[in-house]
């Protein structure tokens, strides 16, 4: 249609042809929709392809009749508008593609045999189960409103994609989970490509040119430069990734067409999607080629003997008689494993004054004494040895969380009982309600037992505990509500568990056969240690604080188009908790200057670690030695005495400065449990006025959703546990967690309810967990060692591997050398171009 055919990189393609050669000729939408084909003009060499509103059916029909020679094969163009073709053809020419499954409903008959299972974290298409994140396309290839749908343990939701408009290619509706039930999609595994998808541009079979550009799955904002085109940076293909350009445009028919490549952490290529004439925008380079190419192209067909009359071609493509048209390999300067030349150079003994490190470079033949010295005397003396940076390793804690909170009760309510049988066969094994579905279904649960409870005549006060019908079980069937309910239900941050405790032997309904059933449950509800707001900004400036130390912007672009051309290996690995994933996602946001939701991000960009590489737990060696140390921490901490510097010395045989001064400040452990004991109680008590004056349908929502009786709650637990009555003495396991519970309080909610005393609680919780926590992990230094060393002995394997990979691997690109000379100016200006 006349919007493509005379766009401005069509004129620029067809402007380069030789007037000698080629007379064009644009139809025009009038020629091609209202007149008989009879009657459009006749022609050698025809370019013809589908657009909206182009009447492909007339087209195929046109070349019936004139026979002219099509750059495009018409009638494959059929092809393309079907998704389903598309990805039959690719695997039949050997190319990878997604696993994917096709629920077909194009008539009512194939709409009956199809079969779309929804689940938490995965689909079952047909028989075929597919992990979410999961990709929903139309078959229809002329449809882009595709869709992304995410696991619930990585917070759930759905990235709604469509072409361009404005700024944005993609929004995201945390709400949306069920899958569209009308129409035929395909249903692909999504593929985690760092944030980043390969669009190649080919022209025959032997030239490819191929762009990065950011991904929309990501946060759907589209990155434009001063132009307003979107920014886009060339890359490399790999040979494989070229080879797919060859077979794709000789399986296809079409010449002139572009195709999406998806490259994997594993170094895995895919291609999901192939368009028909598609061309690169504002490529000078791409048009002299194509018009080149196409013009040798046309002419071989046409008219062979005037090939040789091109001399724009000669450099380019050569004729012989065994091989017919032949590309020559373009030649670069920056051979990989091969240095720049760099003659002129002020410093280096290897030729060019550069060493390429894997390769036969001055390096390579010296011993590391020597190649250290040589590094130091150039330091010194201001010369330069030039080296490539491999690898970027950093740890990452989880930013500012809440409290994470448990509730306990035994529970015989028949609802409870029936759910727990519902889920489970075996009566002596609990289970772990984590599910969409599942926490859905216990809310409804628990509200039925509540409704129940308040419908039916009784007195609370006075009805045994066995009845469940006490206060205290009532106040926590309410919390159990008010925790599931207060937000959309995510795996991410709840969880319940039901151990049976209690079973009795009851008749099975249909056999008849003894089996046992489960008449009393621990019920065990977790919650809390979400990231918060706070929390969410901290990763995010320390995503950008780390880009401009570690990779200052230089004007084209650092880090962001590093990223992009995929000469940034990036991986970010993250354990399955909640609040360290999103932190990962959110650090990954600002390092890239990503915008929006963090579940996309989480899902493109971060890989979650099955096995935890800093958890002790489970582990009986490290569990051992900690525990002796937590004997050693409350045999010291418990005792009503003033510390003295040569108690202290004796408490902290390591040494360690920072212990040192938090028990000078502690001055008498006993005491200081004692005031900080006090002081939680006041909290309550404050809790217990405030909230009875402010419970109702009008209560304020503290942070996270969290209300004044819950955050009651909370502190009472705490209250509760921090000190045992019967033995006397303080749990000092607790001492993290009062620090957590009112640093988290006096950072976000003493806005809404101003409490006294909490500065002074703060301070000394502080302090208290100085002395307690860094002792945990050992209290001289020989105990530290061994238990660090065993606690992260995975996650220091993991980072040895890969520094041992990024060492030894010898496909060296010189164009990424650092030269030392400039050191000294990154260490004293590690920032030369902050952003805001």
């Amino acid at each position: 249609m006349d919007k493509k055919a005379r766009s401005k990189p069509m004129r620029a393609i067809l402007g380069r042809l030789d007037e000698s050669l080629f007379q064009v000729k644009v139809f025009g939408d009038d020629t091609i929709l209202r007149k008989p084909i009879e009657e459009w003009p006749v022609c050698d060499a025809l370019i013809a392809f589908f657009s909206k509103g182009f009447p492909l059916d007339k087209a195929m029909a046109y070349a019936e009749l004139r026979k002219p020679y099509c750059i495009n094969d018409l009638e494959k163009q059929m092809l393309l508008l079907d998704r389903r073709n598309v990805y039959r053809m690719l695997e039949e020419a050997g190319i990878n593609v997604p696993v994917h499954a096709i629920a077909d409903r194009d008539t009512a008959e194939a709409a009956r045999e199809v079969e779309v299972l929804e689940y938490d974290e995965y689909l079952d298409v047909n028989g075929t189960v597919l992990q979410k994140p999961v990709v929903e396309k139309p078959v229809n290839a002329e449809d882009h409103n595709i869709r992304i749908y995410y696991p619930v343990s990585k917070g759930g939701g759905c990235k709604k994609l469509f072409r361009k408009i404005g700024d944005r290619s993609s929004d995201f509706s945390p709400e949306v989970n069920d899958v569209r039930r009308q129409g035929s999609y395909i249903y692909e595994e999504f593929l985690e490509t760092q944030g980043t998808d390969v669009k190649v541009y080919t022209v025959g079979p032997d030239y490819g040119h191929a762009e990065a550009r950011k991904s929309p799955a990501l946060d759907g904002v589209v990155n434009r430069d001063e132009n307003g085109k979107e920014v886009r940076f060339p890359v490399l293909l790999t040979m494989e990734e070229k080879s797919f350009a060859r077979r794709i445009v000789l399986a296809f028919g079409q010449t002139v067409c572009g195709f999406d490549i998806l490259r994997t952490q594993e170094g895995k290529s895919y291609v999901c999607d192939v368009n028909g004439w598609s061309f690169v925008k504002g490529s000078r380079k791409y048009y002299d080629d194509c018009a080149q190419l196409l013009s040798e192209f046309a002419l071989a067909k046409v008219q062979p003997t005037s090939i040789c009359a091109l001399s724009a071609i000669g450099p380019m493509v050569h004729r012989n008689r065994s091989s017919g048209l032949r590309l020559s390999p373009p030649s670069t300067p920056y051979s990989r494993g091969h240095s720049p030349d760099t003659s002129g150079s002020d410093g280096g003994d290897a030729p060019g004054g550069a060493a390429s490190i894997g390769g036969r470079g001055v390096f390579k033949e010296l011993d590391p004494e020597s190649r250290e010295k040589r590094r130091k005397d150039a330091l010194e003396q201001g010369g330069s040895v030039t080296e490539e940076l491999r690898c970027i390793v950093s740890v990452i804690r989880h930013a500012d969380r809440s409290p994470k909170q448990k509730m306990k009760m035994m529970v015989s309510y028949p609802e409870y009982l029936d759910f727990f049988h519902q889920y489970t066969k075996d009566a002596r094994r609990e289970i772990k309600v984590k599910g969409k579905s599942q926490l859905s279904r216990f809310l409804e649960v628990t509200k039925s037992i509540i409704n129940r409870l308040e419908s039916e005549d009784f007195d609370p006060y006075t009805q045994a505990l066995d009845t469940g019908r006490s206060v205290k079980n009532i106040h926590k069937l309410i919390q159990i509500r008010s925790v599931l309910g207060r937000f959309r239900i995510a795996g991410i941050n709840r969880k319940v568990q039901l151990k049976p405790h209690e079973w009795e032997p009851v008749a099975d309904a249909k056999t008849g056969e003894e089996r046992e059933r489960a008449t009393k449950l621990l019920l065990v509800l977790k919650w809390g240690g979400d990231l918060t707001d706070v929390g969410t900004g901290q990763a995010k400036n320390l995503g950008r604080a780390f880009r401009h130390r570690m990779y200052p912007d230089p004007d084209n672009g650092g880090i962001l188009r590093l990223h992009s051309t995929f000469r940034h290996d990036m991986k970010i690995k993250s354990s399955d908790e909640g609040r360290v994933m999103k932190t990962a996602a959110a650090f990954a946001s600002g390092m890239l200057e990503l915008e929006g939701d963090l579940t996309p991000i989480l899902a493109s960009l971060v890989k979650v670690e099955k096995h935890h590489m800093l958890d002790p737990s489970g582990n009986k060696s490290i569990k051992k030695l900690m525990d002796d140390c937590k004997e050693f921490i409350d045999r010291c901490m418990q005792a009503d005495i003033d510390l003295t510097p040569a108690l202290i010395a004796a408490m902290v045989p390591s040494g360690q400065k920072s212990i040192v001064r938090a028990l000078e400040r502690i001055g008498n452990p006993r005491r200081a449990l004692e005031r900080i004991y006090a002081l939680i109680a006041s909290i309550v008590l404050q809790l217990e006025d405030k909230v009875s004056t402010m419970e109702g349908p009008d209560s304020p929502l503290l942070n996270g959703k969290e209300t004044p009786r819950m955050m009651l709650e909370r502190w009472r637990k705490l209250h509760k546990d921090f000190f045992d009555e019967e033995s006397g003495e303080y749990d000092l396991s607790k001492a993290p967690d009062v620090h957590d519970t009112i640093r988290f309080d006096v950072i976000h909610n003493m806005k809404i309810l101003q409490l006294k005393n909490t500065g002074e609680l703060l301070e000394l919780a502080h302090t208290l967990a100085d002395c307690i926590v860094p002792q945990e992990y050992g209290i001289d230094e020989h105990s530290k060692r061994i238990i660090g060393a065993k606690t992260c002995d995975a996650l220091l394997e993991k980072i040895k591997r890969d520094l041992e990979i990024a060492a030894l691997d010898d496909d060296v690109d010189m164009r990424y050398n650092l030269d030392l000379r400039f050191v000294r100016v990154c260490v004293s200006n590690p920032n030369p171009n902050p952003k805001p």
